[in-house]
């Protein structure tokens, strides 16, 4: 199975092979963070049919101390006017770097992006399109990775999410960061 252990839904019910699901794109780009004056760092890997797209670029621009890297395929449906602390790209990008310095990552719960922030210890906002994306979500959560989004954004809920994080997965002395680094070394 793609995924780690952490995260396999099914792993109450079958033993398995897992594998790596952490991939590059060969035309990934690069990107950096602005740092200063901005006080958190927040990853987000989105897609134009997320029916609240415009509620979360909203939220996003209504935070002007956070900074946002975001990913989003077709732009086409972003609002001309983000401010400077978002930078916005409809390319992938090599993650890496970002998610060393990443405070939270926003997505939609795909495998993969999912394994890379919890091998890096970074908290997901997970906004899931579809099942096998909600299982994972719940996965996340279940596993205090994350927090699972609700059917419909409240206000603020992107400010609440990033500045009071209900998660302490990064630096947290626990046995489940400890897992989560031993998975880090068997996939690396």
């Amino acid at each position: 199975m793609k995924s780690i252990p952490l995260l396999d839904y099914y792993s109450d019910i079958r033993a398995i092979q897992y594998v790596n699901p952490v991939r590059d794109f060969d035309h990934a780009m690069s990107a950096r963070w602005q740092g200063t004056p901005y006080t958190d760092k927040v990853l987000a890997y989105l897609k134009p049919e997320y029916n609240q797209l415009d509620q979360l670029l909203e939220q996003m621009n209504e935070c002007p101390e956070t900074e946002f890297i975001i990913y989003l395929p077709d732009r086409s449906n972003v609002p001309t006017r983000l401010g400077h602390h978002i930078q916005c790209f409809n390319q992938p990008l090599t993650l890496g770097s970002l998610l060393a310095e990443a405070n939270f990552v926003i997505c939609h719960a795909g495998a993969g992006l999912v394994a890379q922030a919890c091998l890096a210890q970074v908290p997901i906002l997970c906004l899931p399109l579809q099942y096998e994306q909600y299982l994972t979500a719940r996965q996340v959560h279940r596993q205090g990775l994350g927090i699972m989004s609700p059917k419909v954004l409240p206000n603020n809920f992107v400010v609440e999410a990033v500045k009071h994080n209900p998660v302490e997965v990064r630096h947290r002395e626990s046995k489940l960061s400890q897992d989560v680094l031993s998975y880090a070394q068997v996939f690396s």
